[in-house]
C-alpha cells in the first residue's frame, strides 16, 4: 500500500494504471467491438501520436471515463476518510463535530501516546454506548467528545469553552 512516502513504498495506483493501460491495448486491439465509440484523446494517445511513445504493439485507446473498482489505497487514509465522511456527507447542514474540533482530532497522529487509538471512545450520538465510567467524565467536564474520541478538555487548545462556537 502507498503511505505516501515514496522511498518506503511502491505506488500501487502508477503500477496498477500502468498495466491496466497495456491490458486494454491488447484487450481492445483483439477485441474492438469492446472499444468505446467516442473520439476523446488522452495524454497517452497524444504520446503515441507524436512518436514519443513509440514501443511496438500501442494502439490510441478513447476513452471517455476510467472507474477503478476496489482500487488499493493507504489504510491510513482510508482511516481519515472513515473521520472525514459524517463531517462532509451526513445528508443534512449540521456535521456531527465542528470543524476547528475535528482538526484537532485530524492532526494527532495515529497511534502512539498521542494517537486516536489510544483515546477511550465514546459515541456522541449514542452515550449510552460509551465505555463504562467514560461518559460522566464527558458529562462533568473533565473531557470532551471530539470524533467518536473522548479527549481531555484542557488538550484540545485550551479549555473546552474555546472550541464552541465554531463557524461552519
Amino acid at each position: 500500500m502507498g503511505s505516501q512516502k515514496i522511498l518506503q513504498t511502491t505506488n500501487t495506483t502508477e503500477r496498477s494504471a500502468h498495466a491496466t493501460w497495456h491490458f486494454l491495448q491488447t484487450w481492445l486491439f483483439e477485441f474492438p467491438h469492446y472499444r468505446p465509440g467516442d473520439g476523446r484523446s488522452s495524454e497517452q494517445n497524444e504520446r503515441i501520436a507524436n512518436g514519443s511513445l513509440s514501443h511496438s504493439g500501442v494502439h490510441p485507446l478513447h476513452l471517455d471515463t476510467l472507474g477503478i473498482i476496489n482500487g488499493a489505497i493507504d489504510w491510513s487514509i482510508l482511516t481519515e476518510a472513515c473521520f472525514d465522511f459524517p463531517y462532509n456527507n451526513a445528508g443534512h447542514e449540521v456535521p456531527a463535530y465542528q470543524p476547528r474540533a475535528a482538526y484537532e482530532v485530524f492532526r494527532r497522529p495515529m497511534g502512539g501516546r498521542m494517537g486516536c487509538a489510544d483515546y477511550p471512545k465514546c459515541y456522541v450520538l449514542q452515550p449510552g454506548n460509551c465505555e463504562p465510567g467514560v461518559w460522566q467524565t464527558v458529562v462533568n467536564g473533565a473531557a470532551v467528545v471530539k470524533d467518536w474520541f473522548v479527549v481531555e478538555a484542557d488538550t484540545l487548545d485550551g479549555p473546552k469553552g474555546d472550541l464552541e462556537g465554531d463557524e461552519l
